[in-house]
Formats: C-alpha cells, sequence, structure tokens
C-alpha cells in the first residue's frame, strides 16, 4: 500500500508540473493585445517620424556676401552745334565791258626825233670810216671783233656699270675664233717642250661696243705665259650685250687651258 500511495503521488506532482508549464507557455489574451498595440503604436511613430522626415525639409540659405557695384556717373557729351547755315551769295554775273572802236581818223603816226650827234662826231674827218673812233689813225680801217671761242667738245657719255654674266652666256657673245692661231694663247718654247697642260682663269669685261676693255687674273697660269695671254684676250671681239633697248658693259669669268702639242 505504501509504495502505491507514493507512486500515485508522483504521478499527481507530475500532472501538476505539466499542467504548470503550460499554463506559462501559454500567453494570456491581454499579453497578446498588448503586444501587438504595443507594435502598432511604435510602428506608426515610425511611420509617422519618415513622413515628417520627407515632408518638412529645412532649406538652407547661402551665406550671403554684400556686394557693392560702384558706376561712374556718365555724363553724356553735349550735342555738337547746330551746322551754320550757309550763306548763299547771290550770283552776279560779270559785267562785259563794251568794246570801245578807235577812232582812225584821230590817230596821228607819231614822228621819230633823231637827236643831234655830238660835237666830235659832227666835226668828223673827211677821210673817216662810219663807226671809226674819234682818236684812230686817218686812213685806217675799223677793228673787227674776234670771233667767239669754239664751243667745248661733248663730254663722252659714261658706260652704265657693267654687270656680271655667267661664264657660258658670256662667253656665247664673243664672236673671235680662238681657234685662230692669231687669237688663241700660246705657250713658251721652255713650258711647250716639256709637254706641259697650263691653265688660269681670268675676268674679261667688255664694252658697250664690243671691244675688251678690261681683263683681271683671278688664278694665274703662270709668270711666263700672264703677261702674253692677257695681251691676246684684249685683242678679242663680241657682240653688244644689249638689255631694254640700249647696251651695256659687261664681265664674265673665263677659264683659258692650253696643252702642250709635241
Amino acid at each position: 500500500m505504501p509504495l502505491n500511495r507514493g507512486g500515485r503521488g508522483c504521478e499527481v506532482a507530475f500532472e501538476q508540473f505539466l499542467n504548470t508549464g503550460e499554463a506559462r507557455r501559454r500567453p494570456s489574451k491581454w499579453r497578446a493585445l498588448t503586444y501587438t498595440i504595443s507594435v502598432l503604436f511604435h510602428g506608426g511613430l515610425l511611420v509617422a517620424a519618415l513622413i515628417r522626415s520627407f515632408w518638412h525639409v529645412d532649406e538652407l540659405q547661402p551665406p550671403g556676401v554684400p556686394v557693392t557695384f560702384m558706376s561712374s556717373r556718365l555724363v553724356p557729351p553735349p550735342p555738337p552745334p547746330p551746322a551754320m547755315a550757309k550763306k548763299t551769295s547771290p550770283v552776279v554775273k560779270p559785267k562785259v565791258p563794251t568794246p570801245v572802236r578807235p577812232n582812225v581818223a584821230a590817230l596821228v603816226q607819231p614822228v621819230e626825233v633823231k637827236p643831234d650827234p655830238p660835237a666830235d662826231e659832227a666835226e668828223g674827218s673827211a677821210d673817216g670810216v662810219e663807226g671809226g673812233s674819234a682818236d684812230g689813225v686817218a686812213g685806217g680801217v675799223v677793228a673787227q671783233a674776234p670771233p667767239p671761242p669754239p664751243p667745248p667738245p661733248p663730254k663722252p657719255k659714261e658706260d652704265p656699270r657693267p654687270i656680271m654674266l655667267p661664264p657660258n652666256v658670256g662667253q656665247g657673245y664673243r664672236v673671235t675664233d680662238i681657234n685662230d692661231p692669231r687669237f688663241r694663247p700660246s705657250l713658251p718654247p721652255p713650258l711647250r717642250r716639256a709637254g706641259m697642260m697650263v691653265w688660269g682663269l681670268f675676268r674679261i669685261c667688255v664694252s658697250t661696243e664690243g671691244h675688251v676693255s678690261e681683263v683681271k687674273v683671278l688664278k694665274s697660269a703662270d709668270a711666263l705665259v700672264d703677261d702674253d695671254w692677257l695681251a691676246t684676250i684684249r685683242r678679242w671681239e663680241y657682240r653688244p650685250y644689249s638689255l631694254d633697248g640700249r647696251n651695256i658693259p659687261f664681265c664674265h669669268a673665263a677659264r683659258i687651258s692650253v696643252t702642250a702639242q709635241l
């Protein structure tokens, strides 16, 4: 019996424990209602705060900067003076004088009055000559004035400054045949026997008539031939160089070479 009583007591205690746990786990209706109201209230507050934050936006005012405009008061220029009215002067026609015809009948031809000759000429000698001097020799003749001196000869027209032509152009105006032995530079016997080839560079200036006026050695050929070649070149003839219808002197460089013929 005691065992049965004890077992029954345990069963009762265990049932009470289960009932108490279920009672704790099951919330009451008021508690659920309170939770619901609290959640709705706080949610409403949150929504209201969001709506107010979007609805009421504080406008930020930019800082004001005082700006002072200073302008000078421009005074307009005075108006131009009124144009002066042009005075129109009346046109006065010039009076044309009426030509007066001279009275031909009233004109008298003037009489030429010859002055009296001086006393010396009035008492001249019978042997004198008209136009002679009072203190001259009787029977002499009137001296004639010497003839005027001849006019000075005209000054020769100076040639303009010569122009420098290229070597091929200047040589094209040469009319002298340099293959002619009379006008071709030659070598002296010592250089000819040695079989040498000698060359030199010269500047040749030609006048307006085509004559060689000046020859200058630019590159000496040899001391034995320079003078002889200069004399030969001075005998060359050229065609005059014409520019704008008038002859102009010119100069050109010429290279002359001679080879000894053995």
